[in-house]
């Protein structure tokens, strides 16, 4: 439906702005190759890199949130969804850019020990024709990690003594970059900040949980959620995980704390950790 003028979007120039030449071996192209050679990747766009490059269509936040550019990716969302409700397409809206935002910095955390710098000035995002994330680009080169990092004294390196600063840094950076996005999408979706919020705290913590079973440390990488979440707002919600059967080995999920409203789809259910779930129930 949105198919034609999303594809007038990508053919912008390629933006100059904070973005600087990276070598292979810088430490940042580094971690995005070690997380590129697990599993995950296939879950994650296609085209995450870091530094400069010269191909057309990348665009930052701030040319997303405009009101015509807003208008063409609800449409592309109800499009994919089969329904126009706000409260279904700005919540679908906002968990899609929070998930490709958070999701690569969390996995490169987990993969190689490094948060990539997600400065809206300097990360850019390409869109595929319906919408979606299909390439992420962290053009600054900067990144922040522990102090006990081979690569700590790096010229791009914020260095932090624990897990707990580290990822108190992330979570002012991750509030900074969607505030905008939330203020601009909360009267689209019809829907309070906070029920927003919680959406951006459920991308967060089912990123962690997910990736960190497949890079085979669930329980490291559900231990670093709560340092992430249930510190402050608006992120202040504790992050909540259940086993799902009393059998050995039994799979570890992330139980939600909003709704993402998709019950409002045609042939739409509750899903299984649902809040309202639990309400009715």
């Amino acid at each position: 439906m949105a198919t034609e003028p999303l594809r007038a979007l990508a053919v912008a120039p390629a933006p100059a702005a904070g973005a600087v030449r990276l070598d292979l071996d810088h430490p940042l192209n580094r971690a995005i190759r070690r997380l590129g050679a697990t599993r995950v990747a296939e879950h994650l766009p296609p085209g995450l890199r870091a530094g400069a490059f010269d191909d057309h269509g990348w665009l930052r936040r701030e040319d997303l949130l405009g009101a015509a550019t807003l208008d063409l990716l609800t449409a592309a969302v109800a499009s994919q969804a089969g329904c126009d409700d706000p409260r279904l397409t700005g919540t679908l809206l906002l968990e899609g850019y929070a998930w490709q935002l958070a999701a690569p910095a969390l996995g490169l955390l987990l993969a190689a020990g490094r948060l990539p710098d997600i400065d809206p000035a300097t990360l850019y995002v390409r869109l595929a024709d319906d919408g979606r994330v299909e390439a992420l680009a962290y053009a600054s080169g900067r990144f922040a990690t522990l102090e006990d990092d081979p690569e700590a004294g790096h010229p791009d390196a914020t260095t932090f003594a624990d897990d707990h600063a580290l990822l108190a840094w992330f979570r002012r950076a991750l509030v900074r970059h969607l505030e905008p996005v939330v203020e601009a999408v909360a009267p689209r979706a019809r829907r309070g900040r906070r029920a927003l919020w919680r959406s951006v705290e459920d991308c967060c913590s089912g990123a962690m949980t997910w990736i960190g079973d497949e890079l085979g440390d669930g329980d490291g990488a559900r231990a670093r959620a709560g340092l992430l979440l249930g510190v402050e707002e608006p992120l202040g919600d504790p992050p909540c995980f259940e086993v799902i059967g009393e059998d050995p080995g039994a799979p570890v999920v992330r139980r939600r704390i909003g709704c993402c409203q998709s019950f409002r789809a045609p042939g739409g259910a509750l899903c299984p950790t649902c809040p309202r779930a639990r309400v009715r129930g």
